[in-house]
C-alpha cells in the first residue's frame, strides 16, 4: 500500500482511462503518478516481459536462470519491470523472480492490463 503524508493509503492500482492511452500528455500524467505520487525513483531502464498467458512448461533449471538473472538485471540497472499483470505463464515468473530475492522489494514491477479480465474488479471502482 501507498501512504500519503497525511496518512490516508494511496491504491496500489489505477485505471487509466482509454482516450488518456493515445495522448503524449497521458503517457506523462502516469509518469508523475508513479514518480511523485507513489515515490517510485525513475527508471534507468525498463524491462518489458512478454508472452503467452497459457501455463507452461520449462526446465528447471533455464527457469531458475531465468528468475536470477531477471531480478540481478533489474536490481543492477534500477530499472522497472513491465508485465501484462497477470499471474499465468511468463508474467507468474517475473512474479516469483522478484518475490524470491532478498531485495525484491527494492525492485519496481508494473502489470499491465485490460480492466475487463480482472477478477471482482467491480470491488475496485469508487461508487
Amino acid at each position: 500500500k501507498f501512504v500519503e503524508e497525511d496518512g490516508t493509503h494511496q491504491p496500489d492500482y489505477v485505471r487509466i482511462a482509454d482516450d488518456m492511452l493515445n495522448k503524449k500528455s497521458g503517457a506523462m500524467k502516469v509518469m508523475e503518478l508513479l514518480e511523485s505520487r507513489w515515490r517510485l525513483p525513475k527508471p534507468n531502464l525498463l524491462i518489458s516481459v512478454t508472452g503467452g498467458a497459457q501455463d507452461f512448461q520449462c526446465p528447471p533449471e533455464l527457469e531458475k536462470r531465468f528468475k536470477r538473472g531477471l531480478a540481478r538485471a533489474a536490481k543492477s540497472t534500477d530499472a522497472w519491470i513491465f508485465t501484462g499483470g497477470t499471474n499465468t505463464g511468463v508474467m507468474k515468473l517475473v512474479g516469483e523472480a522478484v518475490r524470491g530475492t532478498s531485495f525484491g522489494s527494492q525492485i519496481v514491477t508494473v502489470g499491465v492490463t485490460t480492466w475487463g479480465i480482472i477478477k471482482n474488479r467491480e470491488q475496485l471502482t469508487v461508487t
